[in-house]
């Protein structure tokens, strides 16, 4: 039997993301031993990305290189989840794109869509995020 979503979901956000494996062309990273892939499908039904300004919750020295895209997460080879991503920082930086709280107007993702960013970006996601990265981790997201 395969496993449910949200013990998908479960088994990214508690695998090390130094255990993924990262293939260009698509871009993509894997966990085999899970079956796991995160995709970039791009936007508008291509692989390619749409050039962005950088976000006001992001302060990074390469603004100029920004890019909205798309990332699927498939296991097993079947996608069983879609969410809009950024690359920022001239690609170093990859993360999910972050909701908006209509209330206080924070910036934030889950810990399952930071754990999506830390495992796609170059540099450490995680030590940038509440710094050069404004936003905040809610909740688990499973």
């Amino acid at each position: 039997m395969s496993p449910s979503k949200p013990e998908l979901k479960e088994t990214i956000l508690n695998s090390d993301p130094d255990d993924w494996e990262f293939i260009d062309m698509p871009q993509t990273w894997t966990l085999l031993s899970e079956g796991l892939a995160i995709e970039t499908v791009g936007t508008g039904g291509s692989y390619s990305s749409t050039d962005i300004q950088q976000p006001e919750f992001a302060s990074l020295p390469d603004s100029e290189h920004d890019e909205r895209t798309q990332i699927r997460i498939m296991y097993n080879g079947t996608p069983f989840k879609q969410l809009p991503a950024l690359r920022l920082d001239g690609g170093r930086i990859r993360m999910i794109k972050p909701s908006h709280d209509n209330d206080d107007g924070t910036r934030y993702l889950s810990e399952f869509e930071a754990q999506l960013s830390q495992i796609m970006s170059m540099d450490d996601f995680l030590s940038r995020q509440g710094a050069t990265i404004d936003v905040e981790i809610r909740g688990r997201g499973i």
